[in-house]
């Protein structure tokens, strides 16, 4: 299967987060996320995308810094413990929308990385964080799980006329 990777701009997102450190898992933040869909419902708000935000600064094996972002729709809902409430910022994206089931997400993300360091169509890599973004829960929507999207910044490169 081939993927396709597309620069787009994103528009900006309220969401209620929950940030993790340790190490790097297969499900990293699944435990996160039904704290966050708990929260939602006791708070009654309404939900959208599931944003995963993987960090690079600092990284190690043994040390990674995740984010687990749920998307709030409606009024802003007060924060609770741990759970924060922000805006994740409009932003210019390389991006690859994928099936797991397909493609192996380390092999979209090394194709991305690959793709912003080499691409002739002037941009590179514009933050120190990725993201996976989903329409609902992937671990209990199989479809929601099909259809992933892998965001990593991009900017423009210094010098370089689109």
């Amino acid at each position: 299967m081939a993927v396709d990777i597309k620069v787009k701009n994103t528009p900006s997102y309220r969401v209620a987060s929950l940030e993790r450190k340790g190490s790097e898992g297969t499900e990293p933040l699944r435990r996160e996320f039904q704290v966050l869909e708990k929260w939602a419902k006791k708070s009654k708000v309404k939900t959208g995308r599931y944003f995963c935000h993987f960090y690079e600064s600092g990284r190690t094996p043994a040390m990674y810094r995740f984010e687990a972002c749920l998307e709030i729709k409606g009024k802003t809902p007060k924060p609770e413990g741990k759970i924060k409430i922000k805006e994740l910022p409009k932003l210019t994206v390389a991006s690859v929308k994928f099936n797991p089931e397909k493609v192996s997400p380390r092999l979209v993300y090394n194709g991305v990385y690959g793709w912003l360091k080499e691409n002739d169509e002037g941009y590179t890599q514009g933050g120190p964080f990725s993201r996976e973004v989903y329409l609902g829960n992937p671990w209990t929507n199989s479809w929601v799980w099909t259809r992933a999207e892998i965001q990593v910044p991009a900017k423009k490169k210094k010098g370089r006329a689109r």
